[in-house]
């Protein structure tokens, strides 16, 4: 929590950062329309943004824009943000494949 804190405040620039205005200019689920391009979203259950993607699935279906997710909401084992980029977790190697598959798709 320091480190997000920390982050927060240096960017949006006030240490009051989570009822700044300047944090609601900052979600992106509140600014997408429907001319959004096809959207594949991932993350990790640890240390990650997942209700922020969630949220911005949700929007995307919601504006019928094609959106495909991948999250680990239902496992226990711990999955950080990044994952993805860790080629010996299977799970990374499933991310790789879904995401190749989503690119040709809409290429």
């Amino acid at each position: 929590k320091f480190f997000v804190k920390t982050v927060a405040w240096s960017l949006i620039g006030t240490k009051d950062w989570k009822t700044s205005e300047q944090l609601k200019e900052a979600s992106v689920a509140d600014h997408v329309s429907k001319e959004f391009p096809p959207t594949y979203i991932t993350d990790g259950n640890a240390y990650s943004f997942q209700e922020q993607g969630q949220a911005l699935e949700n929007r995307l279906t919601e504006l019928k824009v094609p959106v495909q997710s991948l999250f680990y909401t239902d496992t226990k084992k711990e999955i950080t943000h990044e994952y993805q980029f860790d080629y010996t977790l299977k799970e990374s190697q499933n991310c790789y494949q879904q995401t190749l598959d989503f690119v040709n798709k809409y290429k």
